[in-house]
């Protein structure tokens, strides 16, 4: 009876365990559920908070702009304004419009660019919107200051400065004879300007050392006026420049282009043109677009 007793007490034993256990494992399981439910909860309160702080982040940079605007327009002198470049044939020219709050007595307007004395406004019709226009030397970038002049002193509001360098900048396009349009001589490199070519005073490919960035030959460019231009658009002038043996020659090259004007303004690109390489029995080329811009010192 006693052994029995035993056996009985054990299982008993045994069976509060195994329901401790469970019990244990259980509340492990629905402790993982509410941590992760609470986890998601507060990513979820975390997103919405980002989110709120970035809209109100929107919001005040996009009044304090505006407040920035009117106060700007409140401080000026004129009730609009505009100013504009124009570059044809080598000459640049600054053409400046205003619209002035208050013009006194015997005030007349005056531009200058850069300090010195340009041209003088002339007024409309109306008598309300005054413009005056002048031809600049070429450089990088024109500030224009607008003055009302008159016996009793002078006022004056700077305009913001404006750059030159994508009033002349150049869309081209380039590739290689025998890579595309069955173009039979592989030396030959074709550079599309989308430009008018009364306006090219020269053109010119230079070969440089890929890496070192080393000056090797230059190319003169010429019209090419069998190139199918269908692919690239009406409005580009292709040229032409024969590299010889130099497309056979060992090593990596790259093809820089350098463009004169009509008005005696280089131009070139922040990139190559295109280039070229041959290592035993690998060679090949790379071409594309690229923009040129002015070169200033």
């Amino acid at each position: 009876g006693l052994t029995v007793d035993k056996r009985k007490a054990h299982t008993l034993c045994a069976a509060v365990a195994l329901l401790v256990f469970a019990a244990l494992l259980a509340m492990d399981v629905w402790l993982v559920i509410q941590v992760r439910g609470l986890r998601e909860q507060l990513e979820l309160r975390s997103t919405e908070t980002d989110n709120r702080i970035a809209f109100f982040r929107d919001h005040v940079d996009n009044q304090h702009s505006l407040l920035l605007e009117r106060l700007e327009q409140q401080g000026s002198l004129f009730s609009s304004q505009s100013a504009a470049l124009d570059y044809v044939g080598g000459t640049v020219t600054l053409t400046v419009t205003v619209v002035p709050r208050e013009l006194r007595q015997d005030e007349t307007l005056l531009l200058t660019v850069d300090g010195a004395r340009t041209a003088d406004f002339r007024p409309d019709e109306t008598g309300t919107r005054w413009t005056a226009s002048a031809e600049l030397p070429l450089q990088e970038s024109y500030t224009p200051v607008v003055s009302f002049l008159s016996d009793s002193g002078r006022r004056i509001q700077t305009l913001d400065p404006l750059s030159t360098d994508e009033l002349l900048s150049v869309e081209t396009a380039s590739c290689w004879g025998g890579d595309l349009y069955n173009l039979p001589d592989r030396s030959q490199f074709y550079l599309g300007l989308d430009l008018d070519p009364k306006q090219v005073e020269s053109l010119e490919v230079v070969l440089r050392e890929s890496g070192s960035n080393a000056e090797l030959a230059r190319f003169p460019m010429t019209a090419a006026a069998d190139f199918p231009t269908e692919h690239f658009g009406e409005s580009y002038t292709f040229y032409a420049a024969d590299l010889g043996d130099w497309r056979d020659r060992e090593g990596h090259y790259e093809v820089w282009a350098e463009l004169t004007t009509s008005g005696g303004l280089l131009l070139t690109g922040l990139n190559s043109v295109g280039g070229f390489s041959q290592s035993g029995n690998t060679a090949g080329t790379s071409s594309g677009m690229e923009t040129l811009r002015p070169a200033w010192d």
